[in-house]
């Protein structure tokens, strides 16, 4: 277990230097939250969801991550959140919830050791096209079977490099969406659906975000 560094307000703000001898620390989940959007932050229109969801990892820095997990998941177990797909080699994170005024955004900022972000982000490019098609099913009761379309783009313009990938099913049922930017050893994760309408709008968050959650 990492025994964190304290700042000069006696705040832990970082990992123990020890977790990464070649380069600088890694953040601590509670590092993390202070760089999620906040009510004074957020673009016009857009609000923090009831209490704000907001969850970290504390002070903790996951030394030794465990073996991913995201190469075994069934294409039917897909759910399109950065708990699930961003989770893999993670040493720290941290998330809260926003509303673009009608639907809800999850907002995930995840740190990890050196080379660690860009190998996750290929874990989910590699897991969009393994299930690029698959038959899921409907949360009716019974279930019924539902085809799913997965698909996966390149966004310009956003961090280091940067994706956007939905879930479509055929017939009556919700969207999903997130987009995921990697900004150095740092994935940054926006997701939601279209349950209310329509899919967030996301790009009027993740533009301004990606540039200060460095």
């Amino acid at each position: 277990m990492t025994t964190p560094t304290l700042g000069a307000s006696g705040a832990a703000a970082f990992g123990s230097p020890s977790s990464t001898p070649s380069g600088p620390p890694i953040p601590t989940g509670a590092f993390l939250r202070s760089l999620l959007p906040t009510a004074a932050t957020l673009p016009a229109g857009w609000t923090i969801e009831s209490d704000g969801g907001e969850t970290d990892t504390g002070t903790y820095v996951d030394d030794e991550p465990g073996d991913p997990m995201l190469p075994k998941e069934k294409c039917t177990e897909m759910r399109l959140g950065g708990g699930t797909l961003t989770h893999d080699l993670q040493a720290s994170d941290a998330e809260n919830h926003v509303s673009d005024g009608m639907n809800e955004v999850y907002v995930r900022l995840s740190a990890y050791h050196p080379g660690d972000a860009a190998k996750v982000l290929a874990e989910i490019r590699d897991y969009a096209a393994r299930c690029k098609s698959f038959t899921g099913q409907s949360w009716d009761h019974p279930p019924v079977p539902v085809p799913e379309t997965v698909t996966v783009q390149p966004v310009a313009g956003l961090g280091d490099e940067a994706i956007d990938m939905k879930k479509v099913p055929t017939g009556p049922y919700q969207t999903e969406e997130i987009i995921v930017i990697r900004l150095g050893d740092r994935l940054l994760s926006l997701s939601g659906n279209n349950i209310v309408e329509r899919l967030p709008h996301f790009m009027e968050l993740a533009t301004p975000l990606s540039k200060t959650a460095r």
